[in-house]
């Protein structure tokens, strides 16, 4: 493993207003906390009550003297109040909760909607459940207006709340056109206002480099080394140098001849190494499990170390078992991001953190029954259709 990839799964964000303007300041992403949705959402559909078996409900947190308690009986107000006080959820502006099946409430709740219930000094207010929900909304900034916005000529509904006033709140009551529930799918899901996440859960636009370091990667400060993991059987790093090699001399050349002089160092290494038969095999190998570079990010380039690495999966284990060779190539991350399941969530996954059904990448699923190990036809033993 490296300790570069492996500090990142370590790195916690914290879902502010500054963490969200440095996010917009490295990705160019317009990345909001979405603010008074309504309820009912944008078609006015009935909503279930708050006191249906499994509904789940959001709540925003106020100051008691800014709103007035809904009048409900005392079996409805105790219930509710029992589930919001004793929610294990810590945000500070929101508390979601579910209602148990083995709770009721009175009279009251069999309708209860909209409803605000006073507990000490703060107010509790349903709210639409993606209320404070950070979204990257950036598809509905870009240029072709795939949201049909009526835009002004001297602004834009999305770009306009960061460029100019630099807010990390979208107020969706202000839009002249409805357009979240019929757009929300096109958006990646950051978190909720207020939470605490792992780097590891940001969509692939915003995971990268810049934010690993911004929010405190290890590697921060490394300048425009690569990781250095090494492959097996190799001598061992020298830990005091760190894991970052820098292959920068001042006297750089151009790209395509420092790729050049990669592939002709390979070159030799296949066509004069003794181990000539372990060569050719791994060779095989690799054009049946392939991982093209330029899908890769990080083995471009001047960048061959990952890819190294995971060629010499297939130099190791050329005489050896083809089960070992799928189970390195299916843990290798050049694999997962070529095939792009690197950042695939499971459905159970995704609903707990979304509320959609959606399902997890299965393109590297169907990639290794198909192309690398039973395809697409019963064959005979002597592999004949």
């Amino acid at each position: 493993s490296c300790r570069g990839t492996e500090s990142r799964s370590t790195i916690l964000i914290d879902l502010n207003a500054d963490s969200i303007i440095a996010m917009h300041n490295i990705t160019g992403k317009y990345i909001y906390a979405i603010t008074n949705l309504p309820l009912r959402g944008d078609s006015d559909s009935p909503i279930v009550s708050v006191c249906d078996a499994g509904t789940k409900s959001r709540w925003e947190i106020k100051p008691s003297i800014e709103c007035t308690p809904t009048v409900m009986d005392n079996e409805t107000t105790s219930v509710l109040t029992n589930l919001l006080s004793n929610s294990p959820d810590e945000n500070a502006f929101i508390r979601d909760i579910t209602f148990p099946s083995d709770e009721e409430c009175g009279p009251d709740g069999i309708a209860l909607e909209e409803v605000s219930i006073v507990i000490g000094s703060e107010c509790f207010q349903r709210v639409h459940p993606d209320h404070m929900t950070i979204y990257d909304m950036t598809y509905c900034a870009e240029d072709m207006n795939p949201c049909l916005f009526d835009l002004p000529s001297d602004g834009h509904p999305i770009k306009d709340p960061m460029d100019i006033d630099m807010s990390v709140f979208f107020d969706y009551l202000g839009q002249s056109k409805p357009f979240f529930d019929e757009q929300v799918a096109k958006f990646s899901k950051v978190g909720r206002f207020g939470d605490t996440i792992n780097f590891i859960d940001l969509s692939p636009d915003l995971s990268l480099d810049e934010i690993a370091t911004y929010f405190g990667s290890i590697d921060s400060g490394s300048g425009g080394g690569v990781v250095v993991c090494g492959s097996r059987d190799e001598v061992a790093n020298d830990p005091s140098l760190g894991e970052i090699f820098d292959i920068s001399t001042g006297k750089d050349v151009p790209t395509r001849k420092i790729v050049a002089n990669r592939e002709s160092v390979w070159a030799i290494v296949a066509l004069e190494a003794k181990d000539q038969l372990r060569q050719r095999i791994a060779w095989a190998l690799a054009q049946l499990l392939v991982v093209v570079p330029d899908q890769v990010n990080s083995s471009g380039g001047t960048h061959s170390e990952v890819f190294l690495h995971y060629y010499d999966t297939f130099v190791h284990h050329a005489f050896g078992n083809y089960g070992d060779i799928l189970r390195e190539v299916t843990f290798s991350p050049q694999m997962g991001e070529n095939l792009s399941y690197l950042y695939s969530k499971s459905g159970a996954y995704n609903f707990e953190n979304t509320g959609k059904f959606t399902f997890a990448d299965e393109n590297y699923a169907r990639e290794i029954m198909q192309l690398f190990t039973v395809g697409l036809y019963l064959l005979n033993i002597d592999g004949t259709e």
